[in-house]
């Protein structure tokens, strides 16, 4: 589902809700909203043998995201 930008706003003080922000390193550092949670895309690739980018295992995933405070418990909402 896509997040409409009147329910980012009226989520903003939820806390039952969060905002990954899923943009470079540095688009982050140029600009972000309070509080969002940063996980480059990047992030979710690893290289694989010949050097291509293949997304990584499922456990690997959850790993990076839960280490960040990303939850299943709370409305997601991703840009």
């Amino acid at each position: 589902l896509l997040s409409t930008r009147d329910e980012i706003i009226r989520d903003l003080d939820n806390e039952e809700c969060m905002l990954l922000d899923s943009r470079s390193k540095r688009e982050y550092s140029s600009g972000r909203i309070p509080g969002a949670v940063h996980i480059d895309w990047l992030e979710n690739f690893s290289p694989d043998s010949s050097g291509s980018p293949i997304i990584l295992a499922p456990a690997a995933l959850q790993k990076l995201y839960v280490d960040q405070g990303v939850t299943l418990d709370k409305r997601l909402h991703a840009y």
